[in-house]
Formats: structure tokens, C-alpha cells, sequence
């Protein structure tokens, strides 16, 4: 592991803050893979994916705090300036070559390796057409909501498609994720399903996605314990 530097920090409300760390030596990644922090070299490791887009000059953490969680509190007591210790990017969850296209589906900090994949694939000029139906509770949990809205103004084969279970707000699904990409592809059309949520949420959509007529090699999970 290296060190890392905290460069800034950005809350997006109370339970939530992106971290940006400045390595010693900034590492290639894949859009959609992780990284492991450790507060000291040698010590317990949690793991968190990337939300910023390959190339960029630092590596951005969209983090939940975890009031009895063993990283975030301690993350969330960091200030500028402050260290860590980085693994090499590590993990398999990435956009596959398949032309066909692409839905990305997720609840609360799970968008952080789909914002990743949507910006490197927007930016490299990627044709296929990209959905992301992103779950949360209320309208102040939607994380990148503002730049989701841009991307999709600016870029007629991505959709953003944001959803609230808890509360009713104008531009917003209400309920879940689940009934929202099963209408879209009610027809059974071929395409790619990427999953990164809670445990429940991950079991729900295999569920439904399998009765819809899709398999295994047509959908991929992302797990995150908060």
C-alpha cells in the first residue's frame, strides 16, 4: 500500500462526503474498480469504489458514514491534509465490451463506480445507450444529481433515471429501482445489467431479472455494506 493524501473534502449532505486523495504515485485504474484503505500501513483495510474518471489527477471515495462502522467514522473525523494508506485498484466490476446496452442500476453511495463508468465512456464516445436508475430515500440522498441531469442533456444515448421511496418530488420516480428497469426492458431486448447495492437490493434484482428472461452472463453485482 502507498500513502494518501486527503486534498479535499466535499459533503453532500450529513451522512455523505466524497474524498479526494492525492497518492505518492497516482495508480491506472478501470472505470468500476476499488480501492482498500487502511489508517495505518499494515492495518484493517475497508473497500470503496472509485466515482472518478479514469486519468483524473486525483482518485475521489463517495463515502457513507457508518455511525459503528470501523472506517467512515474515522474517515469523517479527517481533515484536509490528513493521510491514509491506498491499495492498487483492484476488482472485476466493469463495463464489458458487448455492444448492446447498458443498464445501471443502483441504491444510495452504489452510483460512486457507475459516475466513473458513465463519465469514461462518455467521454471516450462510447455509442451504446446508457441507463442509470438510481435509488434513494429522499431528494437530498441523490448524490451527483445535478451532473447526471447535465449528462443526460448534453448526450442523447445516456437516460438518468432517479428514484425516491420515501418521499414524492417533481423530476423523481416514487418507490424502487425494480419496476422501473423492468419497464424498460419489458420486451426482453438485449442487454447489460450492472447491480451495485445493499445485499437485499442485490437479491431483489437477480430475482426479477431472471423472470424477465435474462441470465448470469447478462448481469453483474457490485455489493457494498454502506
Amino acid at each position: 500500500m502507498q500513502r494518501a493524501r486527503i486534498a479535499r473534502i466535499v459533503e453532500h449532505h450529513a451522512a455523505v462526503r466524497s474524498f479526494f486523495l492525492e497518492p505518492e504515485n497516482m495508480p491506472a485504474f478501470i472505470a468500476g474498480q476499488f480501492v482498500a484503505i487502511a489508517l495505518e500501513e499494515g492495518g484493517t483495510e475497508r473497500s470503496y469504489s472509485i466515482a472518478s474518471q479514469p486519468g483524473s489527477k486525483e482518485l475521489e471515495l463517495c463515502i457513507a458514514l457508518k455511525p459503528d462502522g470501523y472506517m467512515s467514522p474515522a474517515l469523517f473525523a479527517m481533515q484536509v491534509g490528513d493521510t491514509v494508506f491506498l491499495s492498487e485498484p483492484r476488482g472485476s466490476f466493469t463495463l464489458p465490451d458487448a455492444q448492446n446496452e447498458v443498464c445501471l442500476i443502483c441504491t444510495g453511495t452504489g452510483i460512486a463506480p457507475f459516475r466513473s463508468m458513465i463519465l469514461d465512456a462518455l467521454h471516450k464516445g462510447d455509442t451504446r445507450k446508457f441507463y442509470l436508475v438510481s435509488g434513494n430515500r429522499l431528494k437530498q440522498d441523490a448524490l451527483y444529481h445535478d451532473e447526471m441531469l447535465q449528462l443526460t442533456a448534453s448526450h442523447s444515448n445516456f437516460r438518468y433515471l432517479p428514484v425516491l421511496s420515501r418521499e414524492e418530488y417533481p423530476g423523481f420516480a416514487h418507490g424502487y429501482v425494480h419496476p422501473v428497469y423492468e419497464t424498460i426492458f419489458a420486451d426482453g431486448r438485449d442487454a447489460t445489467f450492472m447491480v451495485c447495492g445493499w445485499t437485499a437490493m442485490l437479491s431483489e434484482a437477480r430475482r426479477r431479472l431472471k423472470a424477465m428472461g435474462y441470465n448470469r452472463r447478462q448481469y453483474h453485482f457490485e455489493q457494498y455494506d454502506g
